[in-house]
């Protein structure tokens, strides 16, 4: 076999399958095949650098380092590249030392010096290292010296004071963090106070020194103290060292708390939070931070959090220092475990808990009521009938006084509202509604009452039904039990009986279905079936997102039914959207999943055929994969849609040669022509098609040379960029010009001219006979008419058939059949009448 023949038989390869056959090729010449010897060698010194990179490919199977150094000296920057990867893997210490002097760009030294000490090939980096720093003091090697080991670190310590930028002291405290305490301590040791140089490096490096090396960072930290720094301006590594050493920091912030200057609680503990170590600090420190600095604890749900993981001693230390001392409005969530026995604990608590009310209450002597939620049930009625009886503040402001009656119990709470239960506008009822129900979250048993309240209102206006199910909606599901699920299902149906239900109630409606789930799913899927059956659509997103990979599943026959009637009368945006609401918990529901593959094969609509696929990439690729094939058997114009020109150019390239020497039918409101630009190569930068990186522009030059190389065979994009080609050929690019000029000159109609307008006639004999594609979107249909002039007044091709990176076509995606033959006419193309297609095509 020769290298001709070897290049024909890996060029229809996917990306993988040809880098395994090089591989294999190597192998073999390692083995001692000379046939395959030869070809590596006639790759290594082709002049095209797609080859060469083949050939640097081979060291894979054959291993020889000595290819990899020469490689490193390639014209082209992408075998550059790739060689410098290959250098820590395949070169031993002599080659890898050959191989960094070859080196010249900063950035691939740099990434080849990473990772030679990323393997732990410490005596290369160092060899390299101590040569270069003998030769002078190079800003980029000392930038460098970190990579090396820690004799050679300390032993240019000194360099890298002097001469190291950020970056050299981010990988010093990276890689040797131990070292870089050690030099800030020397260093603050000596000078006994801080410049400005200093703290500008500590204030960067700090807290990453104190993730690597707490304890260096710690004795940092003291040191820093002692010079008088504020505990404000070490906050980053102080709150890491809450995490790693919370004793030690504790420590140290009480030591700073006491030996500066008065403060009010918290003092020097303001920076950092405890909560989240409380169970390692033990029972003193525990008690010095509620009776000093409480509010370095957590409060609220994250007090009750911390405190229930405490052992059983540190909690009764907390609860003695709690009761014992001022606390300000700390601690509600405490009150539940203070125990109430005894004639001496009931007057303890009573002590604790006026003391708690009256420091808690802000200057109009009210609390909020979300504080009041963490008291037990006694103290908290008590509060909240102080706040609607005796609260002078609230007495003028009924809204703000009504919201403390969901803090009583159920039959307490309907009294306290029942001016506002039976008020005239249905306003003021909803709110009164919304409280009422939201008694269940404390009262408990209450839940059966509530559910009869809500359905002796079923006639009410739509918005206090709304009211009235988001707060069920609202409720902890522990709170509903399989008794209640029939009461909740009479109050599905009267919502969906009642002719105003908006959207916002049904969506209401939705999510307490869908978190009723948990309790029964066949309930929860013979209801929601019910409910889009009725609706007609999902009304929110978010659908999925309350549901179990299991409750998905179950849900999937409930749903069958309903998405094939609706593929049936071709509600197509009704089975996306409910797509797009199961969100992650689509793979679960084959039924829905099998409704898009059929939206995508059966409706003549690209914006529904590139929705639905989308929707596949991300649930289910190897459907995906499976029904590309046979969509672009029955239609080439698929390769349109962004989702399978990628499949195509990236996974399936065996498909490509029909699609790029066939110019297809336009369809389904596509102007003529348009499949030949669509976007079905990404060989520079893409997984597929060939090795990444090559043929991308050397020294500039990327054009059509490198498009059509893609896949080695330049001539299968000729029906891509045949127009531009001979546009260049024809002559010297025209001058640039803008506005309406530049427009006429490449025989378009002016941008003020009518709509029915007839376009002009190209002037120009290299125009070409047909735009190369139209992408949806005003903005995207504009780049078809840019690159039609561009190609008519003799730009490269490569400009033309570019995207934003060199060696990608341009997309090219399906429009609407209104905007897309406008734009094309503007270009001079022809048309065919999309109404009917026996119409020949004629510029309209």
């Amino acid at each position: 076999m020769d290298t001709a023949a070897f290049l024909a038989e890996i060029e229809p390869l996917k990306n993988d399958d040809r880098v395994r056959r090089v591989v294999s090729l190597g192998r073999d010449a390692a083995a001692g095949d000379a046939g395959a010897r030869a070809i590596l060698a006639a790759l290594s010194v082709s002049a095209q650098p797609y080859e060469r990179l083949l050939a640097l490919l081979g060291v894979h199977g054959t291993g020889d380092g000595a290819r990899v150094v020469a490689a490193l000296s390639d014209p082209s920057r992408t075998v550059r590249r790739r060689a410098a990867r290959m250098v820590p893997r395949f070169c031993d210490d002599a080659q890898a030392l050959a191989a960094l002097d070859a080196i010249v760009g900063r950035r691939l030294l740099r990434r080849t010096v990473a990772a030679l000490a990323r393997r732990k090939r410490v005596a290369v980096v160092d060899a390299f290292l101590a040569a270069r720093m003998k030769q002078g003091r190079d800003p980029t090697i000392v930038d460098l010296l970190p990579f090396g080991s820690e004799p050679l670190v300390s032993a240019h310590l000194r360099d890298i004071d002097e001469a190291g930028g950020p970056s050299c002291l981010d990988r010093l405290a990276d890689r040797h963090p131990a070292v870089t305490g050690r030099w800030f301590q020397a260093s603050i040791e000596r000078s006994r106070a801080l410049d400005v140089r200093q703290r500008y490096r500590l204030a960067s490096l700090l807290a990453p020194l104190a993730r690597r090396a707490p304890d260096a960072a710690l004795r940092l930290v003291q040191s820093l103290f002692q010079l008088g720094e504020e505990p404000s301006s070490l906050s980053g590594a102080l709150r890491v060292l809450v995490r790693a050493r919370p004793r030690g920091t504790f420590d140290l912030l009480k030591a700073r708390h006491e030996g500066g200057r008065p403060a009010r609680p918290p003092g020097a503990f303001e920076v950092a939070r405890f909560d989240k170590v409380a169970p390692a600090l033990g029972a003193e420190r525990l008690d010095y931070l509620v009776r000093h600095a409480w509010a370095a604890l957590g409060d609220g749900k994250r007090g009750v959090r911390w405190f229930l993981r405490l052992a059983a001693d540190d909690r009764q230390a907390v609860l003695r220092a709690f009761l014992a001392g001022e606390r300000g409005g700390f601690g509600a969530f405490l009150f539940r475990h203070v125990t109430a026995g005894s004639p001496g604990e009931i007057a303890a608590r009573e002590r604790a808990f006026e003391r708690w009310s009256c420091a808690a209450r802000g200057s109009d002597g009210t609390i909020k009521p979300e504080v009041l939620d963490f008291l037990p049930r006694d103290l908290r009625e008590r509060e909240a009938r102080r706040h609607l009886d005796d609260c002078p503040a609230l007495t003028t402001r009924p809204d703000r006084r009504m919201a403390y009656a969901r803090l009583l119990g159920f039959a307490e709470a309907r009294a306290a509202l029942a001016p506002f239960l039976g008020h005239p506008e249905g306003e003021e009822r909803a709110k009164a509604q919304r409280l009422l129900v939201a008694t269940v979250l404390h009262d408990r048993g209450a839940l059966a009452e509530a559910l009869k309240n809500v359905r002796g209102r079923k006639f009410e206006q739509d918005p206090v039904r709304r009211a009235m199910i988001e707060a069920l909606a609202a409720l902890p599901v522990a709170r509903f039990g399989p008794e209640h699920l029939e009461d909740v299902g009479q109050v599905v149906q009267d919502a969906l009986d009642a002719a105003d239900l908006s959207p916002a109630t049904a969506a209401a409606v939705e999510r307490l279905v869908v978190r009723l789930f948990r309790v029964d799913g066949a309930w929860g899927a013979r209801w929601l079936a019910k409910l889009l059956s009725v609706r007609g659509a999902i009304a929110t997103l978010g659908l999925g997102e309350g549901l179990t990979r299991e409750e998905a599943a179950r849900l999937a026959p409930a749903l069958a039914q309903l998405v094939d009637l609706w593929c049936t009368k071709e509600r197509a945006a009704a089975v996306i959207w409910l797509a797009q609401s199961l969100g992650e918990r689509l793979a679960a529901v084959p039924p829905v999943l099998g409704a898009l593959e059929r939206l995508a094969r059966e409706l003549p609509f690209a914006g529904v055929a590139a929705r639905a696929l989308a929707l596949l990439r991300a649930h289910d690729r190897p459907r995906l994969a499976r029904l590309v094939p046979e969509l672009l058997r029955e239609d080439r114009s698929f390769v349109l849609i962004d989702t399978v020109a990628r499949l195509v150019s990236l996974r399936r390239q065996d498909l490509l040669d029909p699609l790029l020497l066939a110019g297809a039918a336009a369809p389904r409101g596509v102007p003529a022509g348009a499949l030949g630009a669509a976007r079905p190569l990404r060989p520079a930068a893409s997984r597929g098609g060939r090795p990444r990186g090559a043929g991308r522009a050397e020294g500039g030059r990327a054009g059509d040379a490198s498009v059509s190389r893609a896949r080695g065979a330049p001539a299968r994009l000729e029906g891509a960029l045949g127009g531009a080609r001979r546009a260049r050929r024809a002559g010297p690019p025209a001058p640039r010009r803008d506005g309406r000029r530049h427009r006429r000159r490449a025989g378009l109609r002016a941008s003020g001219a009518p709509r029915g307008a007839a376009a002009r006639e190209p002037r120009s004999a290299a125009a070409p006979a047909r735009a190369r594609g139209a992408r949806a979107g005003g903005g995207a249909e504009e780049r078809v008419v840019e690159g039609a002039a561009r190609a008519a007044r003799g730009v490269p091709a490569g400009s033309v058939a570019r995207g934003g990176r060199a060696g990608v076509v341009r997309r090219a995606a399906v429009s609407g059949a209104g905007a897309a033959p406008r734009h094309a006419a503007r270009a001079g193309i022809p048309v065919r009448n999309s109404a009917d297609p026996a119409t020949p095509a004629s510029h309209t």
